[in-house]
């Protein structure tokens, strides 16, 4: 039987443990739109550290983990103490766990956390790439481990910003509003960014919530978008934090542009490592 119910309770102690030692935590962090969910992520002076918790110690772990190490300085996984002596089994576990850099943390339910594999740091440290995305929201829309969690994600962030500035300019055109943003969207380029602003427009706030009115037809040149400000439900603390996440993108398009490519070289370079270490994960139990 496991020590912990839940994910959640297993992350509540290693959080626990990393404010205790100095470090800034962030919960649910999601960089890209269509990319992975780093569980926990600690920041001190400068230095990012992933860490993924489970409950069961095993191959799938290990992959979960490997795919942040080129965009945090440590990646170390978090499990439950073991209830029995080491077996073979869980040494040769650690052993690969030691060959593709990857930090093991054991957590007693009690509070105790061991550090029984110091993780690597693979690649250049100047070109890890995820603290520079954390915000406040990160530390408060979700906690790290609950199944279902509702963490903020990119677009949601992007939107959050566009309400923000709907809010205080009103009606505007769409090319106007893609000025206001000035690159701090999610999206690889303009175009698609204003394609994923009228998407959600159309198909989740109008129909739904009943907050915004669009005036594009297809065909019919620059649309225009607008708050219904009689409408308009006032933006919740979590509205506001998402937003607040957007604004802290660089602007001029440097985020788009730049953490495309970064990400792109992220997964590809992760997954070609995964590959490298397949054999060795073949005989996991």
């Amino acid at each position: 039987m496991n020590m912990f119910e839940s994910e959640a309770d297993l992350a509540k102690v290693v959080i626990s443990w990393l404010e205790a030692h100095g470090w800034d935590v962030f919960q649910e962090v999601q960089p890209d739109a269509c990319g992975p969910i780093a569980d926990i992520v600690g920041v001190q002076s400068g230095i990012s550290w992933v860490i993924e918790t489970k409950r069961a110690f095993g191959k799938k772990l290990l992959s979960q983990a490997a795919t942040w190490q080129l965009a945090a300085h440590h990646v170390s996984v978090a499990v439950p103490w073991p209830r029995r002596a080491l077996t073979k089994a869980y040494m040769d576990r650690l052993k690969k766990f030691e060959e593709t850099g990857v930090g093991v943390l054991q957590v007693h339910p009690r509070g105790t956390v061991s550090e029984t594999l110091a993780p690597q740091v693979l690649g250049d440290p100047a070109k890890k790439t995820l603290a520079a995305v954390l915000s406040k929201a990160h530390k408060q829309f979700a906690q790290a481990g609950h199944t279902g969690s509702k963490q903020l994600t990119p677009c949601q962030a992007t939107m959050a910003l566009v309400r923000r500035i709907l809010v205080k300019n009103g009606r505007m055109s769409m090319n106007a509003l893609m000025d206001e943003i000035d690159g701090r969207h999610h999206c690889a380029s303009e175009n698609s960014a204003k394609a994923r602003i009228r998407h959600e427009f159309e198909s989740r706030f109008s129909k739904n919530l009943a907050w915004a009115r669009s005036d594009w037809k297809p065909g019919k040149g620059n649309q225009k978008i607008y708050w219904s400000a009689p409408e308009a439900p006032p933006m919740t603390e979590k509205d506001n934090l998402a937003a607040d996440a957007a604004e802290k993108r660089p602007r001029g398009g440097r985020y788009a542009s730049a953490g495309a490519g970064e990400n792109a070289r992220r997964r590809e370079v992760g997954y070609r490592r995964l590959n490298k270490h397949a054999r060795r994960l073949a005989d996991f139990d």
